[in-house]
């Protein structure tokens, strides 16, 4: 297994790393994937705008790229994990909060999708919001609406810093 090195620091790399082992990273182009062409885990049709499309159209035409076959580990290192980090890492605050928290959402964001994702991740945050020697809630509970807003973010780095003692 290829392990990529990315500049967006150690556990980015090691979530990074994780979803690579399991996405493909080939680029396909299957009739029947509602996605259309995917390099990496990455759509065409649900990332249209995505900087990588432009390399590939290139390799495709001059041929040094072939569907079904494996991405050049230096577009994978640069272009697909921009794109990942970008819209499944630091939206999240995952740069804010420990290690394999931040692997965790960064999966989830990524596999079921953010919404799904953000809906977890407050039902667990609420679920949490309970201090079992008082026997009382710590703070008000977050609603659970699939939305990452700036209250789901501070409570995510504040259960972060508790979980990381």
């Amino acid at each position: 297994m290829t392990t990529y090195k990315t500049t967006y620091g150690e556990f980015f790399d090691k979530a990074f790393n994780e979803l690579m082992s399991v996405e493909s990273v080939k680029l396909t182009n299957d009739p029947d994937d509602p996605g259309a062409m995917t390099c990496c885990g990455i759509s065409r049709v649900y990332n249209s705008s995505w900087e990588g499309w432009k390399l590939i159209d290139e390799g495709l035409n001059n041929k040094t790229i072939k569907i079904n076959k494996d991405v050049p580990a230096s577009l994978i290192e640069t272009y697909v994990a921009d794109l990942y980090y970008e819209k499944y890492w630091k939206p999240y605050g995952c740069d804010d909060i420990s290690g394999e928290l931040a692997c965790e959402i960064f999966d989830q964001a990524v596999n079921p999708g953010s919404f799904v994702m953000t809906k977890n991740l407050q039902e667990c945050l609420n679920t949490l919001n309970y201090d079992t020697k008082t026997k009382n809630k710590k703070y008000t509970d977050l609603e659970v609406d699939g939305k990452f807003g700036k209250k789901t973010k501070e409570r995510l780095i504040e259960f972060s810093k508790s979980y990381s003692k």
